[in-house]
Parts: C-alpha cells; sequence; structure tokens
C-alpha cells in the first residue's frame, strides 16, 4: 500500500489547515512533505472541482515542480479536457473521478486522451460501496469491477477514498472494504 499525503487547495491556501502547528501554505507543506521523505503528493484544487471561478494553477504548477516531486492530481477530473490540464500543469499522474469512471464512455474518452502509464482511477467508497461526491444514487458497480474495469482500458493505478472520514485529519483510512 502506497500512502499519499493530500494538498487540498483553496483560494490559494490549505483547505483545511488543522490548526496553529501547521502552516497555510501548500507550497511549503508540499516542500515538507518531501523532506520529510514523502514519495509522491495528491494535489487537489478544491476550486477547479467544485468550479468556485478561483484559479490556482500558479500554486499547483509551482508544487509540480519541487525538486524531487512526483504529483497526482485530483479533484473531480471528470473529462479528457480536465485530465489534460492535470498533466499540463506537471502533474506525473491524474486520477480519474469515479463519476467518470462509472460512465464507460466517458473512461473510454479520458484514456483515449491521456499518455500511456499517465492515469489513475479514484475509488470513492461509503460503507464499502462505490460512491460519488455529488450525491447521487450509488453506482451499481462494485469496486472491484470498477478497477478492472479501468485496468481494461490500460489504467494501472487506483486509489480509494472513504467519504465518510475524507478530511477528518484522523490518519489513513484502513483497507478498503470490498474493493
Amino acid at each position: 500500500m502506497q500512502i499519499y499525503p493530500a494538498i487540498d487547495i483553496q483560494d490559494g491556501h490549505l483547505a483545511r489547515a488543522g490548526g496553529p502547528a501547521r502552516a497555510d501554505d501548500p507550497l511549503a507543506v508540499a516542500a515538507a512533505l518531501l523532506a520529510a521523505g514523502a514519495s509522491w503528493l495528491h494535489v487537489v484544487d478544491l476550486d477547479r472541482a467544485y468550479d468556485t471561478g478561483r484559479d490556482n494553477d500558479g500554486l499547483v504548477r509551482a508544487i509540480c515542480a519541487l525538486a524531487g516531486a512526483r504529483v497526482q492530481i485530483g479533484g473531480r477530473l471528470r473529462d479528457a479536457a480536465d485530465v489534460t490540464r492535470a498533466l499540463e500543469l506537471g502533474a506525473v499522474r491524474a486520477v480519474v473521478a469515479t463519476a467518470a469512471a462509472v460512465d464507460g464512455a466517458a473512461l473510454a474518452c479520458i484514456t483515449a486522451a491521456a499518455p500511456p502509464g499517465r492515469l489513475a482511477v479514484n475509488v470513492d467508497l461509503r460503507a464499502g460501496r462505490l460512491a460519488v461526491r455529488d450525491g447521487s444514487a450509488p453506482p451499481a458497480l462494485a469496486p472491484r469491477e470498477l478497477v478492472r474495469r479501468a485496468g481494461a482500458c490500460g489504467i494501472r493505478g487506483a486509489g480509494g477514498r472513504d467519504l465518510d472520514r475524507d478530511g477528518a485529519l484522523d490518519g489513513a483510512d484502513g483497507p478498503a472494504a470490498g474493493a
């Protein structure tokens, strides 16, 4: 299992700084994580993910350009344009949103547009079942089937997240039930 420290950016700051002991500068936090030995960073621009109109591209690009940084960008990457933008910002890998991955046609378009080996799929879970962040009905697909489907399209990486714990600053999720 690989743990990816997450840096969620909103309006140029960490989305949840966690109190006075933590820095509020995403670039400084990314540099500190790399200095502490992180082999990957997972960066999410929440403003882009939720279409707020704010622009954090320069900050995301600066994080991707840090010495030794291997960055994967996630955050509701729903189509080929979202994935292309993430890769253009300097990400080594783009993480396709669960909602896009369960749509076979969308997944095929995304994988056709991305260079080989540059994609992963996000597997959002709630109570061990696939879930989508927008609150719509859970997909009927089992988590393992989503990963198989992504693999059949050439995606070799998958990451899981328990939506009931996401953002709680309560440590890493345990093994995903059903995944």
